[in-house]
């Protein structure tokens, strides 16, 4: 904070400046809860927001100059959209030769410099989103090095569009050490989509912002996490939740879910998908632990993968009377929602982890176990396209496609065709296994951490904690089925959500099931 002040006094001797950690009294909670509840007016009325990534040490600062030199020689040739976009990507190839930014002798200073600048804990501080995102104008400051908003965003793209080249390049000798420069560049993206477009679409809901934001959960005081993803949210007014640090933790999250349930998003509830030894003590099995958000992707998540292929998205829910969620009176952290029972889990199968997923061996064996289920299931034996549609979807969540694009469904049957060909081993040339990889990486994506199980006559996919017993539900207004575990009292413990192939688009009728009343706790 020092060295912050001394720098920024130096470039701007007669300017005021806020800064949180200075102007707020952190131990006045009433100031704090008046303070915090103005930071989105501070900062959208601010004339300057300035970054400060920190000081300059570990060649940082160098590395601020050098993106600087590099964004400077493709600015002046081509727009900063057009950067975004990719479509001068075959142009910039040569430019980016020649300013010989990459891992090499002459320049690999700078290229590690860069790595540890993404990895600075900046980029992870909750806060920062907030400030970012309103702010009218940004620059970015690291020691004595200024960088402005678009200067910043060209370079970003740029070393993206050059690690992407070096990462997909097999006979780069460095590949690894670009691997790396891609996991610094991901640790930074939510913000620079933020700083990118400044401002956010009706679309941007607390739910899709905690989604998005999940790696970029860094606050000193774990409430911050809500109040500062409220603060930018399209729905703040209708969660309308203002700041109150009187409250605990528990009780502030407890609070935050129920106001955005009561907008009509229950789906927000497959966010707590953490294990019980991870999660915060005596929080709601509904609730999630923003300080700790699972890593585990939401089956309905929008993530990049489903909206590459324009998935469908999900609709289990959505031809039964639905009536809004609410708490009890007298018990504010249970949730009592409507909803029916599917079948009860009867066997539970292995777990799948990325770090299984880095050979097309273990990815066989995978679907081995997957046909072993599906066989033991199978009720009608004849009805084997339904079967193979099991097969192939259950390990990648579903992945379902707009069947009226034409090129999607072309793309994504070439996909599985791929697999197929090398899973019988007819064909292991280069082009197959591009597809089959790709395949893998869909099932590392939405597998990660999920098992297989049985219930009834059905294989699904679910949560690590899921266990025989567990009850599989239909919620009303939920777009997925979820799994609850039964306690003693009638009330119920949230497991997770669940895939199972064939109800995921409303194929459940009326018959047989009747709605019945779960209290979630």
């Amino acid at each position: 904070m020092e060295q912050a002040l001394l720098q920024l006094s130096e470039t701007w001797r007669d300017w005021a400046f806020w800064i949180d950690a200075i102007c707020i009294n952190q131990h006045n909670v009433s100031e704090k809860n008046d303070r915090v509840s103005r930071l989105r007016t501070i900062y959208e009325k601010a004339a300057l927001v300035v970054a400060w990534l920190g000081p300059g040490h570990d060649d940082c600062s160098r590395a601020l100059e050098r993106l600087n030199d590099l964004d400077h020689s493709m600015l002046s040739k081509y727009s900063l959209k057009e950067l975004v976009v990719g479509t001068q990507y075959d142009q910039l190839r040569d430019i980016v030769d020649r300013a010989k930014f990459g891992y090499r002798r002459e320049c690999h200073v700078e290229f590690l410099s860069t790595i540890a600048l993404l990895f600075r804990e900046f980029w992870n501080r909750i806060w920062v989103t907030q400030e970012l995102m309103l702010a009218q104008k940004l620059s970015f400051h690291c020691g004595e090095q200024i960088v402005s908003r678009k200067e910043f965003l060209a370079a970003y793209y740029v070393v993206s569009y050059c690690c992407m080249r070096h990462c997909l390049d097999s006979n780069d000798e460095h590949r690894w050490e670009w691997q790396l420069m891609s996991k610094a560049l991901s640790k930074s993206r939510f913000l620079v989509a933020i700083i990118f477009e400044n401002k956010w679409s009706a679309r941007d809901t607390f739910h899709s912002l905690f989604t998005l934001a999940r790696e970029s959960m860094l606050a000193s005081d774990p409430r911050d996490i809500i109040y500062a993803l409220l603060g930018i949210s399209s729905d703040r007014e209708q969660i309308a939740l203002d700041p109150d640090y009187r409250r605990s933790v528990v009780e502030v999250y407890t609070d935050a879910l129920q106001a955005v349930i009561g907008t009509g998003d229950l789906d927000i509830i497959f966010e707590a998908q953490e294990e019980p030894s991870e999660r915060l003590q005596n929080l709601p099995s509904w609730v999630p632990d923003f300080s700790c958000p699972s890593m585990t992707v939401p089956i309905a998540a929008d993530v990049e993968s489903r909206l590459k292929w324009n998935a469908i998205p999900f609709c289990a829910s959505w031809h039964w009377p639905s009536h809004p969620p609410k708490s009890p009176g007298h018990r504010p952290a249970a949730l009592r929602v409507s909803g029916i029972r599917i079948d009860t889990v009867t066997y539970i199968g292995r777990m799948w982890r990325k770090e299984l997923g880095s050979s097309i061996p273990a990815l066989n064996d995978w679907m081995d176990h997957v046909i072993d289920l599906l066989g033991q299931c199978r009720r009608d034996k004849d009805d084997k396209q339904q079967h193979d549609t099991a097969m192939w979807l259950t390990p990648i969540a579903g992945t379902k496609i707009d069947r009226s694009d034409s090129k999607l469904v072309r793309m994504q049957e070439s996909l599985l065709a791929d697999y197929r060909a090398l899973r019988e081993k007819r064909d292991c040339s280069e082009s197959l296994l591009t597809g089959a990889n790709e395949y893998r990486d869909l099932v590392n994506e939405f597998s990660h951490m999920r098992r297989l199980f049985m219930c009834g006559s059905r294989v699904g996919l679910g949560p690590q904690a899921l266990q025989k017993g567990d009850v599989v539900c239909l919620l009303f207004g939920a777009s997925v089925p979820y799994a609850v575990r039964e306690l003693q009292d009638g009330d119920f413990k949230l497991v997770g959500d669940v895939y199972i192939d064939g109800i995921m688009y409303g194929e459940l009728s009326y018959d047989g099931y009747q709605p019945e009343t779960f209290v979630l706790i």
